[in-house]
């Protein structure tokens, strides 16, 4: 395995029982840092205290001012990061205790975690949480055009709202008639259209496309977006340089068409610690589905343009805000990881 793949190749302990609080906590941080973050820019550091103390704090070279100037995405990948941390813990016989604090400056938001050994409790081999451990090292954002044949089963739906049990109102709306899909397929590609053709989000962007075979440990090699090896040698140039803002607006349209249904999240809240909530919720209701055999695509763009938000809060009756949009679905196409830099490189020295 490549060496910006191999923290992918987490291996789970077989006996958590055995291990001291340190080791504890290192397999915890080891599946932490799986979580999803915006364009893969990994934006977390870790400073540890103690053996069962540490902090996390934000990366500030890996914040994006043109894709994401209010720091929502960012404050969202950090709470799939904190997600990861609380599904781990469980299995691994940790209590543990987030301390939060959130700034004007995204960039100075911190998170202080406490764990604490505890003994082995009884849980059955179905218990949901022990899924979700389980499906975090393979958690995917699948870019891929899914079966729409294949409607989500009811007992999922139902689920997804059972697992939001955020302190602040959060909603989970989930879309899977063809009238709504077609709607949200038309205002995302609206969406990424703006965005994209905005020259200082493209950039930006840019610089976090590699090509197929890249050493980086953070970005987007371009097999995400569908292209082989020799598209990909050309795919930041590309982005760069070129407004292909019109052709992105269709493929993100079809692809919002072809998915068994769209998920929402919603926040009663526009504030810092909703992003937060809100990619906490979406990390878990991720890894339930990754765990259920069902794939997951971000399309989150119109959740990032004001304008766009607005719309669909009238559009779907909501007084909540959306802050999450992603679509579901099956495909038997094999979806490749995006790089991952190795846990030693998020540990502040």
């Amino acid at each position: 395995m490549k060496t910006n793949f191999k923290a992918w190749g987490f291996s789970f302990p077989e006996d958590p029982e055995v291990l001291s609080v340190s080791e504890k906590v290192n397999a915890c941080l080891a599946l932490a840092i799986l979580a999803p973050s915006t364009h893969n820019i990994q934006p977390w550091l870790v400073e540890k205290y103690s053996e069962s103390e540490l902090g996390v704090t934000v990366n500030r070279s890996r914040i994006l001012p043109a894709a994401d100037p209010y720091g929502r995405d960012l404050l969202q990948s950090l709470g799939c990061f904190i997600e990861n941390v609380a599904i781990a813990s469980k299995q691994l016989h940790l209590q543990v205790n987030f301390i939060e604090s959130f700034e004007n400056d995204v960039s100075n938001t911190s998170i202080h975690i406490s764990f604490r050994s505890i003994h082995k409790t009884t849980q059955p081999d179905t218990d949901m949480w022990k899924m979700m451990y389980y499906a975090i090292p393979d958690r995917k954002n699948s870019r891929v055009l899914f079966d729409t044949s294949k409607e989500l089963p009811e007992s999922l739906v139902a689920t997804m709202g059972d697992l939001n049990d955020m302190p602040e109102e959060l909603g989970v709306l989930v879309f899977n008639q063809e009238s709504e899909k077609r709607y949200l397929a038309t205002i995302t590609g609206q969406a990424v259209y703006a965005t994209q053709s905005k020259k200082a989000f493209r950039n930006e962007f840019a610089k976090i496309v590699h090509n197929n075979i890249t050493k980086s440990k953070i970005g987007m090699p371009a097999y995400s977006f569908g292209l082989s090896l020799i598209p990909s040698l050309f795919a930041r140039f590309v982005f760069g340089n070129f407004n292909i803002s019109r052709a992105l607006k269709k493929i993100n349209e079809k692809a919002m068409s072809a998915c068994s249904a769209v998920v929402i999240i919603t926040s009663k809240n526009n504030t810092k610690e909703s992003w937060y909530n809100v990619g906490r919720l979406f990390e878990r209701i991720s890894l339930f589905l990754t765990a259920k055999g069902v794939k997951v695509s971000v399309h989150i763009a119109a959740a990032e343009v004001e304008t766009y938000a607005n719309e669909l809060m009238l559009h779907i009756n909501s007084r909540n805000r959306p802050q999450m949009i992603f679509r579901v679905g099956y495909s038997n196409k094999q979806v490749k990881h995006t790089p991952r830099a190795p846990l030693e490189d998020f540990i502040v020295k």
